[in-house]
């Protein structure tokens, strides 16, 4: 998700280059276009990475709010008890996005 996001960005950013006369070394020099895009790539990936550790305790409080009227005897939709198995496994992906980029964040 975050590596579409940042390059869609780019996309328009190669495009008007593209059509510019800008000689190679400008485009792989460390302080040239190349740098450029590594450093919004991160900025990207960054805010990406942090929106997600931002919204995990929301979906945390939805999945304990669904379990809650399921195991109140309440009657609920199946679509409910779908939406809280979908959840419930975003959580998962979460969790285990979180922990493997702990170690890369550090």
């Amino acid at each position: 998700m975050c590596l579409t996001c940042a390059f869609n960005d780019l996309e328009g950013r190669f495009d008007t280059c593209s059509k510019m006369d800008i000689k190679y070394e400008k485009y792989c020099s460390s302080d040239g276009f190349l740098s450029v895009i590594m450093n919004h790539t991160n900025e990207v990936v960054e805010k990406a990475r942090l929106y997600i550790v931002n919204s995990r305790p929301t979906l945390e409080l939805g999945i304990k709010e669904k379990e809650s009227v399921i195991g109140s005897g309440l009657q609920v939709p199946d679509n409910y008890i779908k939406k809280l198995g979908a959840e419930k496994k975003l959580m998962k992906d979460i969790d285990k996005f979180l922990g493997s980029n702990l170690i890369a964040f550090g």
